[in-house]
C-alpha cells in the first residue's frame, strides 16, 4: 500500500452540518437499500451495513470482495446481520439479538447510531484504497500530530481526500493498518453503549484545484460549458438507458434525432459506433442506473428510457409487483437527475413494447407504463419532467413487431426518433430547424485524452464504448504493430487486439479505431495498455470516438479542440 500523507487540523470544516434536505432510500431488487441526495449516494447492503459512499463520483468505502464490506459491527462471539425497515422516506432501522442499528440520511450527511447490547464490539469502516488520498485529523484533546498512512492514531474525527472530494467522519477511536492493504476506520463499543457515527459529504474541492492550475487525470465524466458558441444554439441533450440506447444499431436513434433537428447535441459518458455521446449502458436494470448516477454528467436536458431489463418474470403472479418497483425506480432515477446542476427538463420515455419470447415482459413494460401515466395525471413529477409518449403510438402502427423486438432495427429507430424529436421540441416551444449550428470564433469540442504517458496505460478505467487512438511513429522496423489489452490480466473478461500499422514514413500520425466490448459481455472496465513492436510511437491521444472518425487535435488532459471541425451532434463549447 503506498504511503499517503496523513495531516492534521484542529478544527474540521463544516462539512458535517445541520440538517438538510433528506436523501431518498430505496429497497432494489437484489434486497439492497440505494440512498440518493444532491450530495452523494450510497448503498445499504443486505447485512444491514453501510456499504458504499459515492461523492462526485468517487467511491470512499472498500468494494475488495476479499472483505468483508465497506463497514461491519464485529465481535469474537458474532458478526451481527441486521433486518432493516423504514422508519421513514429517508430513515432506515434494525436490530439483532445484540446490537441495534439506525440510519439517518441528510441532503449531506449521514447520521449513524449503533447501541451495542451483548459483548465488547467494535464497528468498522473500510477505506477504499485511493492512493491520493489526504487525511486530516484531530484527537481527543484537539492536539494535531503529523504521521503517514498507513498508520495506527488515536482520532475522533478524519477526513479522507480522493481527487479533491472529500468526506469526514467523526465517532471513532482510531484509525490503524495496513489491514489487507487498507486503513481501518474503528470505533470500540462497550456493552450498553449507544455510539453516534456522522458522515459528512458534500465538501468538493476540485474547483479550487482547478483555480490553482492542479492538473489531474482526465475523467470521462467531464463537466461540460452550455454557453452559447453556435448559431443557431444547440440542444444540449443526455440520453440515459439500457441497450437499447447505444448498443448494436442504438446510435441511429440519434442519427435519425439530427434529421428531425440539427440542433440536438449529444453529451454522456460513453461513445457508440456512429461517434455519439450518451449515458446507456448495456444490460442496465433501472437498480444500475440508480448505481451510477453520479457518473452521469449534468446537462441541460435528459431523456431516459428504462426498465425493460427489469421486466423478464416468468410468473404473471409477479407482473404487479414488479411493475409497482419499476415505476418506483425510474421516479427515483428522475428525481435524482433533477439534482443536478443546471438541468431544466426531463424527457421521460415509456417503455418501449418488445416482441420477444417471453410475452410477459412486454406486458410487465405496458403495467409499468400505465403507472407512469398515473403519476403524470395525479401531478406527482414536477413540471420540469415530460412525458414522451412511444408506447402507444408505436403499437399503433401496423406490424410494429419486427421493427422493435427487443432491440429496435434502423426502421423502428426512425419512428422513435420522430415521436422522441416532435414532444422533446414541442415541449421546448421550438420549431423542427434543420440549418446546422455554426460555431463561432474561438469555440470547439471538448476532448479528454484518457491516456496518461507517465505510465504508459490510460489514466481511467475505460467505460465500454468506440475509441479513436492516434500517434505518431517514429523508429520503424519489419512489421510495426500495436496491441491494446487490458493492464490487470486477471480480469475476468480480457481485452486484447493488434493492430498492423501501415508501411509509410516515420514521423506520421496514424490512427486505430477500438470497440472494447460491452460492459459485462466481453469486456471488464480496466485500464489499458498499448504493447508496440517494430517501432515506437509518441504523442498518444485516446479519446471517444467522433462523429468523424477522425482524431482530434492532439492534446493533453482535458481540452477543447478549436482545430477540428465539429460534426453535427457534437456539443460546441467556448474556449
Amino acid at each position: 500500500m503506498k504511503n499517503r500523507i496523513l495531516l492534521c487540523v484542529i478544527v474540521i470544516a463544516a462539512c458535517i452540518c445541520g440538517k438538510g434536505f433528506a436523501a431518498t432510500v430505496i429497497n432494489d431488487e437484489n434486497g439492497e437499500w440505494l440512498i440518493q441526495s444532491s450530495g452523494y449516494n450510497a448503498k445499504v447492503n443486505r447485512k444491514g451495513y453501510l456499504s458504499s459512499i459515492v461523492v462526485s463520483g468517487k467511491e470512499f468505502l472498500s468494494q475488495a470482495k476479499t472483505l468483508p464490506g465497506g463497514s461491519y459491527l464485529c465481535s469474537p462471539q458474532d458478526n451481527p446481520v441486521f433486518t432493516l425497515a423504514k422508519e421513514n422516506e429517508a430513515s432506515l432501522s434494525g436490530k439483532c439479538e445484540t446490537a441495534e442499528i439506525q440510519y439517518e440520511f441528510l441532503e449531506n450527511r449521514i447520521a449513524i447510531q449503533i447501541k451495542n447490547l451483548k459483548a465488547p464490539k467494535h464497528f468498522y469502516i473500510i477505506l477504499n484504497q485511493a492512493a491520493d488520498t489526504v487525511n486530516y485529523m484531530q484527537n481527543q484533546a484537539d492536539v494535531p500530530t503529523i504521521t503517514t498512512t498507513p498508520a495506527k492514531a488515536a482520532c475522533v474525527s478524519t477526513r479522507w481526500i480522493q481527487q479533491g472530494v472529500s468526506i469526514d467522519i467523526t465517532g471513532s477511536d482510531s484509525i490503524w493498518g495496513p489491514w489487507k492493504e487498507h486503513q481501518v476506520w474503528d470505533a470500540s463499543l462497550s456493552v450498553g453503549e449507544l455510539r453516534k457515527i456522522e458522515i459528512g459529504t458534500g465538501l468538493d474541492l476540485v474547483a479550487a484545484a482547478k483555480t490553482s492550475g492542479a492538473a489531474g487525470a482526465p475523467e470521462q465524466t467531464c463537466e461540460f460549458s452550455f454557453e452559447q458558441a453556435t448559431d443557431p444554439v444547440q440542444i444540449p441533450l443526455c440520453m440515459i438507458g439500457d441497450s437499447i440506447t447505444w448498443a448494436g444499431q442504438g446510435d441511429y436513434w440519434r442519427k435519425y434525432l439530427l434529421e428531425n433537428d440539427s440542433r440536438f447535441a449529444f453529451v454522456g459518458t460513453h461513445s457508440a459506433v456512429l461517434g455519439y455521446s450518451h449515458a446507456g449502458e448495456g444490460g442496465n436494470s433501472t437498480s444500475g442506473v440508480l448505481k451510477r448516477l453520479p457518473q452521469i454528467p449534468a446537462c441541460p436536458y435528459y431523456s431516459v428510457l428504462i426498465g425493460t431489463n427489469d421486466t423478464g418474470i416468468k410468473d404473471p403472479g409477479q407482473m404487479a409487483e414488479r411493475a409497482s418497483a419499476v415505476a418506483d425506480r425510474i421516479t427515483q432515477i428522475v428525481s435524482g437527475l433533477l439534482k443536478k446542476q443546471g438541468v431544466k427538463k426531463v424527457f421521460l420515455c415509456s417503455i418501449l413494447p418488445c416482441f420477444t419470447d417471453n410475452p410477459l415482459r412486454d406486458q410487465t413494460n405496458a403495467a409499468v407504463n400505465v403507472l407512469l401515466r398515473e403519476k403524470f395525471a395525479a401531478k406527482s413529477f414536477p413540471e420540469q419532467v415530460v412525458w414522451v409518449e412511444l408506447e402507444i403510438p408505436i403499437r399503433a402502427i401496423e406490424k410494429w413487431e419486427p421493427l422493435i423486438k427487443l432491440h429496435p432495427t434502423p426502421e423502428g429507430y426512425q419512428h422513435i426518433a420522430k415521436l422522441h424529436a416532435e414532444a422533446m421540441l414541442a415541449s421546448l416551444g421550438l420549431q423542427p430547424e434543420n440549418i446546422s449550428p455554426a460555431p463561432v470564433a474561438g469555440s470547439g469540442v471538448r476532448v479528454a485524452n484518457l491516456w496518461d504517458a507517465a505510465s504508459n496505460t490510460t489514466s481511467v478505467p475505460v467505460i465500454a464504448g468506440w475509441y479513436t487512438v492516434s500517434f505518431v511513429v517514429t523508429d520503424r522496423g519489419d512489421n510495426p504493430g500495436i496491441l491494446i489489452r487490458n493492464v490487470n490480466k486477471d480480469a475476468k473478461n480480457q481485452l486484447s487486439k493488434s493492430f498492423s500499422l501501415s508501411p509509410s514514413a516515420n514521423g506520421t500520425r496514424q490512427t486505430v479505431e477500438l470497440m472494447t466490448g460491452y460492459e459485462g459481455y466481453g469486456y471488464t472496465r480496466d485500464k489499458l495498455c498499448i504493447e508496440v513492436t517494430g517501432c515506437k510511437i509518441t504523442d498518444i491521444l485516446f479519446e471517444k470516438r467522433r462523429p468523424s472518425g477522425k482524431p482530434s487535435g492532439y492534446g493533453t488532459g482535458v481540452y477543447i479542440d478549436t482545430t477540428t471541425p465539429p460534426a453535427v451532434g457534437e456539443l460546441v463549447e467556448m474556449k
